[in-house]
């Protein structure tokens, strides 16, 4: 498998990832054009005497046809520089405005170019008594609640590695940094955080807060191939003997996934023990007891096998869902259809009815092919195929034909790409989680 995982990563980042993009647009005789990452560096510089912060990010990327560059990031920059010149960053609505972009005010031609935006942190930094924290929480449910809420970005279709230097000037509390990157101190309070080039805007796991505030417990858990991996659990609790029955739970789970799925494709895992919710990342996750299985399976399809748009993201969900039911069998996925898969092509969130219906589908898919093993057999396969790849339902579904010898065109086409999808017989409960709520701003900020 090691050699599988190579393979498929010469394929994938020996080349541009543009051609996942959305398709390019034109408003006022402007022609708008997606830009692919080269790499990205972000510095921030937090200061809790003044409680502000700024970082500055600067980002190197490729242009493949004449236009003004799409990138995103939710809050005002302060100051915008490309190629060493001043230019500004406005802001507008997608074609069909589902969603909202940034784009430099500025035509550049095909090539390679340097951005540097320097703002303000505005969201998700809290200022105790005596410390400061800092969290980039994320949510598939809410249109721009990726990386882009914090930091200058790209969309989810881009991978690319960014490096992070993290200072606290002006407080004598030491720090530390929970993530999924790969963590340097470089001195007091001074980190370099470091991600893999296939990280997306919804992949960083990124919480700093004071030094010995949350209990831990850590361990390790080793792979089929003998691969050796860090586990850390935290919370805000009485004692680190509290979360020891969920290391042995996470284990457990681990085992399970890689049973079903294949071995472990992160380098370490990072759980973030929360009273509810939870939020998958790259080998990281901030869940609740009860979601715990269903936020690491998302290491496997969401942050290992990645959703190239909203409307890929319902496959992920549909496969956690389904394996929160014990990875059942279905004879059908009942009578109506939706369109979970078929919204705008510009739509960045995960359709909710992936929880429910998605994973009728996925119960269904496993029905059929249970004289190949089933669907795990599949998905342990497409895993392996695909993994730190971003993948569309066309994909998902063309593979699966090919594997099954069958063709569920009429499922996908019924039950994912339309069908009855005005249809209100859904009872809206059925659009929700039911491992866990989405948790709310306040609730985020609180877990700071």
């Amino acid at each position: 498998m090691k050699f599988l995982i190579v393979f498929c990563l010469s394929l994938t980042f020996g080349f541009s990832q543009i051609q996942d993009a959305p398709e390019k647009f034109s408003k006022s005789n402007r022609s708008f054009v997606f830009v692919d990452f080269i790499k990205a560096h972000y510095k921030i510089t937090y200061d809790y005497k003044n409680k502000s912060n700024e970082y500055l990010a600067i980002i190197e990327f490729e242009v493949f046809e004449t236009g003004f560059p799409i990138i995103d990031i939710v809050t005002n920059p302060t100051n915008i520089q490309l190629n060493d010149l001043d230019v500004e960053l406005s802001e507008m609505r997608s074609p069909d405005r589902v969603t909202t972009y940034r784009f430099i005010n500025q035509k550049v031609n095909p090539g390679i170019h340097t951005v540097q935006i320097m703002g303000k942190i505005e969201d998700q930094i809290k200022y105790h008594e005596t410390h400061l924290s800092s969290g980039f929480w994320m949510s598939d449910l809410t249109d721009r609640r990726y990386l882009e809420q914090f930091l200058p970005t790209n969309l989810e279709f881009d991978h690319y590695p960014m490096t992070f230097d993290i200072s606290v000037n002006h407080n004598e509390q030491t720090y530390k940094v929970y993530s999924n990157a790969k963590v340097k101190e470089l001195s007091k309070n001074h980190f370099r955080l470091s991600t893999p080039s296939h990280f997306t805007s919804s992949s960083l796991f990124y919480h700093l807060t004071r030094k010995d505030r949350f209990p831990e417990v850590t361990d390790t858990f080793t792979t089929q191939s003998g691969k050796i991996v860090p586990i850390v659990i935290y919370a805000e609790v009485t004692s680190p003997s509290k979360l020891t029955p969920l290391m042995k739970s996470t284990k457990k789970i681990l085992t399970e996934l890689e049973n079903n799925f294949g071995e472990w494709p992160h380098d370490s895992l990072t759980i973030y023990r929360a009273g509810s919710g939870g939020m998958e990342y790259a080998g990281a996750t901030i869940t609740s007891n009860g979601a715990l299985g269903h936020e690491l399976t998302h290491s496997y399809y969401a942050r290992g096998v990645m959703p190239k748009n909203g409307n890929a993201g319902w496959i992920d969900e549909a496969i956690a869902s389904w394996r929160d039911g014990k990875y059942k069998e279905i004879r059908s996925p009942g009578f109506f259809g939706s369109n979970m898969g078929d919204h705008s092509q510009y739509k960045r969130t995960t359709d909710r009815k992936a929880y429910s219906l998605g994973a009728k589908v996925m119960g269904h898919l496993n029905y059929k092919t249970r004289d190949k093993g089933g669907l795990k057999i599949f998905l342990q396969y497409f895993f392996q195929k695909y993994v730190y790849q971003s993948v569309t339902t066309r994909l998902f579904l063309t593979e699966l034909n090919q594997w099954s010898g069958q063709d569920f065109t009429y499922v996908i086409s019924k039950f994912i790409y339309g069908g009855n999808s005005d249809s209100q017989s859904f009872i809206n409960h059925e659009h929700e989680n039911p491992i866990h709520k989405p948790l709310t701003k306040q609730e985020l900020y609180n877990l700071l």
